[in-house]
């Protein structure tokens, strides 16, 4: 079931880019993020990538070299 869900993605001299979406999980709510950014996410120089999930109200962090992880086919973390 999607969710809506306000991503916050920061980088380390506190530039942003804040959207929402709907997303079935936090790595495809994380995806969508990254993409309307323009597609490009680097593992070093961003902080986490900050999930508020509406309803029920919760809040996650991704560290980007995890949400690296999960794109790759190879990656034993989680889909």
């Amino acid at each position: 079931m999607e969710k809506l869900c306000r991503v916050t993605i920061t980088d380390i001299k506190g530039g942003g880019h804040v959207v929402e979406v709907k997303a079935s999980s936090l790595f495809e709510a994380v995806a969508q993020a990254v993409k309307s950014k323009g597609g490009h996410i680097a593992t070093h120089g961003f902080r986490p990538i900050k999930v508020l999930v509406y309803e029920p109200k919760a809040e996650y962090e991704v560290k980007p070299k995890d949400f690296m992880a999960w794109l790759d086919p190879n990656s034993r973390s989680p889909r």
